[in-house]
């Protein structure tokens, strides 16, 4: 029993970050020995003193806002967070997000980042000074929470059948 509740768990966290991520995925090109700034955006509020995390495929933890502020950019107006990487190497190629961590982790964005060895675009790669605004779309948002709550009766019924069964096994 102790495993399924486990294994429950960690399918509940799953289900959370899945359907509360922010549904935009960019693709950005960055320089080989360049720096680079990342912006990922959350569909909920955040502050300066959030708890963010950045990872790369597979959930890989790669920094945080408590341990380096100074890669950091965060506007909470705009529920954007910057993140700086300098000296591009060829290793950077990769897709990356954010997680807020609260009672519930939330994932941003998805930003995949290419490393070419020379510039053969002529697009500016200044950050702006504050992030433009976005709009929400309600739609989407209703379709998601929806979702979200199907799944989670979901996972609960599938424990509350796993429990009964394991009581009538009992008698």
């Amino acid at each position: 029993m102790a495993g399924l509740c486990s294994v429950t768990v960690l399918l509940f966290w799953a289900v959370i970050i899945v359907w509360t991520e922010y549904p935009s995925h960019a693709q950005v090109i960055g320089i080989l020995g360049s720096n680079i700034t990342l912006q990922f955006t959350f569909n909920v509020s955040i502050t300066e003193n959030s708890q963010i995390g950045i990872y790369t495929t597979g959930f890989k933890k790669i920094d945080d806002l408590k341990s380096r502020k100074s890669f950091f950019d965060i506007y909470p107006r705009n529920n954007s967070v910057f993140y700086h990487i300098t000296n591009l190497t060829l290793s950077h190629s990769n897709t990356y997000c954010a997680i807020l961590f609260g009672a519930i982790p939330i994932k941003s964005n998805e930003v995949q980042l290419f490393i070419e060895e020379k510039n053969t675009h002529s697009t500016a790669t200044e950050t702006p000074a504050e992030p433009p605004q976005y709009n929400s779309n309600a739609v989407i948002t209703v379709i998601r929470v929806f979702a979200f709550i199907t799944s989670l009766a979901l996972v609960v019924g599938v424990c509350k059948i796993y429990h009964l069964k394991c009581i009538k096994s009992r008698n």
